[in-house]
């Protein structure tokens, strides 16, 4: 509750979700980005969006090699890179040295013994998920948190790829086709419509159930307190 008002803090509606997340999307959502085709400006304003709503800091593939003390474009151990995704998605290919959600869960005790502690920063598609779990993370006060830019902007940004066999490969996993833009060379798949927006409604009601089951750990930032 707020103890100022008493009113008693929600987590985002899903509508309101759905409404933001139409917005990022609409026409004209890349106006004022970056330089580059339209289509990779297209996703840095969808991605930056994505951190605005959640209110996190953004971080960028060449920042990232530079945060984690990393040399010749490969991480180093200043930083933790934690893919958020579907199993499904990080089958297609990965960022090396990333580590799945699971793993990181498994490894948080010993990476916050390191001094000094690593800057974690969850990734997924093109940063909507991710940006969610880098505020969750945030708030345990543990980690300092960055928002990867995504797994398609990485393909824009150069950054390399593993598949399932640990060997470099071209291709990528986007979810939607409305996020299959990707630099000439790198081939992308996704889920089918259907099936993509079913996993993305699913995703939302898993937060709202999460969020009421860790309020008390993880109390809502202002942006959160809705009527």
């Amino acid at each position: 509750a707020d103890e100022g008002s008493g009113r008693v803090l929600a987590p985002p509606r899903v509508p309101a979700v759905q409404e933001e997340l139409a917005a990022m999307a609409a026409p004209g959502a890349a106006a004022g980005a970056g330089e580059g085709s339209a289509e990779e400006a297209e996703l840095r304003a969808f991605h930056a969006r994505c951190c605005g709503l959640f209110g996190v800091e953004s971080v960028s593939w060449s920042e990232l090699v530079e945060l984690s003390g990393g040399q010749a474009g490969a991480l180093g151990e200043g930083a933790v890179l934690v893919d958020v995704r579907e199993a499904a998605e990080q089958a297609v290919s990965m960022v090396p040295g990333a580590l799945t959600l699971s793993e990181f869960r498994a490894l948080g005790p010993s990476l916050a013994s390191r001094d000094p502690r690593p800057v974690v920063c969850p990734m997924c598609t093109i940063g909507f998920r991710s940006a969610a779990h880098a505020r969750d993370i945030a708030r345990e006060g543990v980690f300092r948190v960055r928002n990867y830019e995504g797994v398609v902007l990485h393909t824009w940004s150069g950054g390399p790829l593993v598949g399932p066999d640990g060997r470099p490969t071209n291709r990528v996993h986007a979810f939607t086709g409305h996020h299959a833009k990707v630099p000439p060379g790198v081939e992308a798949t996704t889920f089918s419509g259907l099936a993509a927006t079913g996993k993305a409604m699913s995703w939302v009601w898993r937060r709202q159930v999460d969020w009421v089951r860790g309020a008390d750990k993880l109390p809502p930032a202002a942006d959160d307190a809705r009527p």
